[in-house]
């Protein structure tokens, strides 16, 4: 038998999107986020060439952003919206495009600032309306030792009678 020799050239395979393509996601996932978070939005499609990625926030014809990811920093409240990755590429001179949105809702704090109750026995600087009221002092430790003293007088009375 006599040897085989094979020779073998690369073969390339370009291919444009497929129907699930894009794909999106944010980080932290779900689309309710508080106040202040940092939210990243991630784009990929699977294609050959690779795709390039444009991000825009719907009805904000001026607030594209390139790149697979778009990163919210210290988002607020007006932040909230619905946002689009836009994926092209370009296979034998047509251009192909595909898209896929992301809602982002931002809320205000979900938790209650912790309460701090304050007593001032100051008197308050005329016009100041962000005066504390002081707390009412607390009896209980009068009434027992009242009680107390109480019972002991008793007792030393009736001690005393009887002696």
């Amino acid at each position: 038998m006599q040897p085989t020799c094979w020779q073998t050239d690369t073969i390339t395979v370009f291919y444009t999107f497929s129907d699930s393509d894009p794909d999106v996601s944010s980080n932290p996932s779900g689309d309710t986020h508080t106040v202040g978070d940092t939210v990243s939005l991630k784009c990929n499609a699977v294609t050959n060439p690779p795709a390039t990625y444009t991000w825009q926030k719907e009805g904000e014809d001026n607030s594209t952003s390139p790149g697979d990811e778009l990163r919210l920093s210290n988002i607020q409240i007006e932040d909230s919206g619905t946002y689009t990755c836009l994926a092209t590429n370009v296979v034998g001179g047509v251009t192909y495009a595909a898209s896929k949105s992301l809602n982002i809702n931002v809320v205000a704090t979900t938790t209650s600032p912790p309460t701090t109750t304050a007593t001032s026995t100051q008197r308050p600087s005329p016009g100041n309306t962000d005066a504390v009221k002081p707390e009412p002092p607390d009896n209980t430790v009068v009434v027992v030792v009242c009680v107390i003293f109480g019972l002991l007088l008793i007792a030393g009375t009736v001690i005393g009678v009887v002696i």
